[in-house]
């Protein structure tokens, strides 16, 4: 997140920066459900997701599925 420690830093309370993730990270998990990607983790302020969920074999991805993965993930 741009300017998340800065944001850290100057809160009165420190319960709003726990509160602001939760409730970001909440609707992100909402959204990898409704996307279809893959919750690779979340470490701090970072939310990792890919779109490669291993239903279609590796093999199998051809350019056109690569970028229909991509788009989800965007």
């Amino acid at each position: 997140m741009v300017g998340f420690t800065a944001f850290s830093k100057n809160v009165k309370r420190p319960q709003e920066v726990g509160q602001l993730l939760s409730q970001l990270f909440s609707k992100f998990d909402q959204l990898v459900d409704s996307k279809g990607v893959y919750k690779v983790h979340t470490i701090g302020d970072c939310y990792v997701v890919m779109g490669y969920t291993g239903k279609v074999n590796k093999y199998r991805r051809n350019e056109q599925i690569q970028v229909e993965e991509a788009y989800r993930v965007v």
